[in-house]
């Protein structure tokens, strides 16, 4: 059987990510609301939506949910800043305790990912090609979180960025040397 947190992934991702985070009391509220609950609580709402769910019950969660993301957007908040916050705030626990798990887990994964396509490329033995596949997708998504904690996911956007707008400066640079100077860059004085 589904967990409630599955459940809710599945059918109104919105309410299950606020539902699990500081703002659960947002999510309470609005799923409260559309199910004609006094005082709502996590737990009522848990109990109301155990077990199999009926189509009015998903139409009610679907509504709560329509209701909550405007109440977020009212609210100016966005989730996508709510994941960078938690991201940043495991970064900072990891500074504070000098721990060294998460690298340590890094390099099994990375070094895990290597030791499989070595295998399944270099070696004689018969792998079940479906399970190869498999475990290699999976190691691949999971070396992709491990690149993606320890440079940030968009760490190539804000190089990119400072390259263009080392580009820019240069092609400004070159538009007023041009502008000021076109004898010079001629070569013949600017006449034929």
């Amino acid at each position: 059987m589904a967990s409630f947190g599955d459940v809710l992934k599945k059918i109104v991702p919105t309410i299950a990510t606020v539902f699990g985070g500081p703002l659960a009391g947002l999510a309470v509220d609005e799923v409260g609301k559309a199910f004609n609950i006094d005082l709502p609580t996590k737990e009522k709402i848990e109990n109301i939506l155990r077990g199999p769910l009926s189509g009015d019950q998903i139409v009610q969660l679907k509504v709560a949910e329509q209701s909550l993301v405007v109440k977020l957007e009212e609210l100016h908040i966005r989730l996508e800043e709510l994941d960078v916050q938690d991201r940043m705030s495991a970064r900072e626990r990891e500074i504070k305790l000098g721990g060294r798990t998460t690298t340590v887990l890094g390099y099994i994964v990375v070094g895990a990912l290597v030791g499989m396509a070595f295998m399944v490329v270099f070696t004689d033995r018969e792998i079940e090609s479906a399970l190869a596949g498999s475990i290699i997708g999976y190691l691949v998504g999971l070396a992709q979180q491990v690149f993606n904690y320890h440079f940030g996911s968009s760490r190539g956007s804000a190089d990119k960025s400072v390259v263009m707008e080392n580009m820019q400066a240069q092609v400004v640079s070159l538009a007023k040397t041009v502008a000021d100077q076109p004898q010079r860059l001629l070569g013949d004085g600017g006449t034929k």
